[in-house]
């Protein structure tokens, strides 16, 4: 979907980027050694400590050792501002978010012994918070924390109940154990508890199909869920229209719930009736009435409800449902409204058609600077594997004042996907070099230096492959 968690995670991350290098109480960078840099965490500038915690994460990495990271762990608690909050925007990061992310930096199993401790000592609330997510953030290297994980599930704090499904999903997706503590969930109090493990044994897919006799009854649920596109950006909506879209992920083995789901397709709730329509597909395999619904609603319905039937048509698995599917998502390339165009490029990408590319090509220089963006991203999510993307990069990259390029970070992830494609974006260096010494944008020089080191590293690592492989004389 166009904000998905991971993405969410990103701008976070950037944004305390940008406030820390933006500073003037922080030094550039973490030199000065271990020991200087740990006695810079008592300041009473937040700013300061903010520079130090990010140093020892980004400068000192896997080597900083134990000592370290349990200072940086009990700076999880900090809740002091790092910035000024900008008017109309998110709250600016604490001091505990720059410890959560150099924790995640040093990503490696260090660090969850210590971690896992302070979520069962502390009092900081905001603080267990902060350990959670990072235990999620690190993934399978937190893998021993489940235990601890399932503890807090039965935790007074609804915040912290919530959290710590989401974790449990993350450090272990594949544990039957999981399935269990995300069923177990679905009988809690809260409906954002509920929601979220809903969401995560969706996206277990069928591995989940033991959950189903509990979902069904969910069906009929008058549980809501806290959501940000209600008219005051932060109302609640009915749990319902998930548990539909779960048990359309997991597929064949919800059957029970269709005669259930039929009824839902005639439901007044628009985001009911769409996940209903989804499920019904993704269930009994017909186009008949899920799809043609779904099709009928891209291009008819609201902005809202048009967006997400284009995310969903990008998960249909069945072949000859993905074929109608994209017909109904080219067409939606033209949509009036930006969200919904977006939301179709990346619905294309995902069911990867063979000409994919030459039908997103285009929404690289659309109209509307948020399409530009999305389908940015989706072309450097496979930058890997599609060399011919070069030029679709170079251009956007180069593209630093014209009234092409509109998006607000679509240069950074051209230079981004030019560092992925390692020696096929050689041609891109002289470019890359002018970006990462004069370009105006902090963002773009920083991805371009990044780029520069991956694809000389590539093209070095090429030069040895062929020195090895050249046959001796005799």
């Amino acid at each position: 979907m166009l904000l998905t968690e991971n993405r969410l995670v990103g701008i976070s991350i950037l944004s305390i980027w940008l406030a820390l290098v933006n500073s003037p109480d922080c030094p550039a960078d973490g030199n000065g050694g271990i020991q200087q840099t740990l006695e810079s965490l008592d300041s009473s500038k937040s700013t300061v400590v903010a520079n130090a915690v990010w140093s020892l994460g980004s400068s000192f990495g896997k080597d900083i050792g134990d000592t370290a990271i349990r200072a940086l762990v009990q700076r999880l608690s900090d809740e002091r501002a790092v910035g000024v909050h900008q008017f109309m925007g998110p709250p600016p990061p604490t001091v505990g978010h720059y410890a959560s992310d150099a924790l995640v930096q040093i990503g490696t199993e260090q660090v969850v012994t210590p971690v896992c401790e302070f979520l069962v000592t502390s009092d900081s609330e905001q603080g267990r918070v902060l350990a959670i997510e990072t235990l999620e953030r690190l993934g399978h290297v937190a893998s021993a924390s489940v235990s601890v994980l399932a503890t807090c599930t039965q935790d007074e704090s609804e915040r912290i109940r919530f959290r710590a499904i989401a974790a449990i999903a993350s450090v272990s997706p594949d544990d039957a154990a999981t399935v269990r503590l995300l069923r177990r969930a679905l009988h809690d109090k809260a409906g954002n508890v509920k929601y979220t493990a809903v969401y995560h044994l969706g996206n277990l897919g069928p591995k989940a199909a033991g959950a189903v006799p509990e979902l069904i009854p969910l069906l009929d649920s008058s549980d809501l869920r806290s959501h940000w596109d209600t008219a005051d950006m932060g109302g609640w909506i009915s749990l319902r229209p998930d548990v539909a879209k779960a048990l359309g992920q997991i597929g064949l083995a919800s059957m029970a719930a269709l005669p259930k789901l039929e009824r839902l397709l005639r439901d007044e709730d628009w985001r009911l009736r769409n996940a209903a329509a989804f499920a019904h597909c993704c269930i009994s395999g017909e186009r008949t009435p899920g799809l043609d619904i779904l099709l009928e609603e891209l291009e008819h319905g609201h902005e809202w409800s048009a967006q997400k039937v284009a995310e969903f048509l990008g998960q249909l698995k069945y072949k000859h449902l993905a074929e109608p599917a994209l017909e109904g998502l080219k067409k939606a390339l033209k949509h009036p409204e930006l969200l919904v165009r977006a939301e179709a490029a990346e619905s294309i990408a995902a069911i990867a058609p063979a000409d994919w590319i030459d039908l997103l090509r285009p929404l690289a220089k659309d109209p509307d600077g948020i399409v530009q963006d999305s389908v940015m991203n989706v072309f450097c999510e496979h930058a890997t594997e599609h060399p011919e993307l070069l030029d679709i990069f170079v251009d956007c990259l180069a593209c630093a004042t014209g009234n092409e390029c509109k998006g607000m970070t679509g240069r950074r992830i051209a230079a981004d996907a030019l560092g992925k494609m390692g020696v096929h974006a050689k041609s891109a260096i002289p470019l890359l070099q002018k970006c990462a010494e004069t370009d105006d944008d902090q963002g773009v020089r920083e991805y371009a230096k990044e780029a520069l080191q991956k694809i000389t590293a590539a093209l070095a690592k090429e030069r040895s492959s062929e020195e090895t492989n050249v046959p001796r004389q005799p």
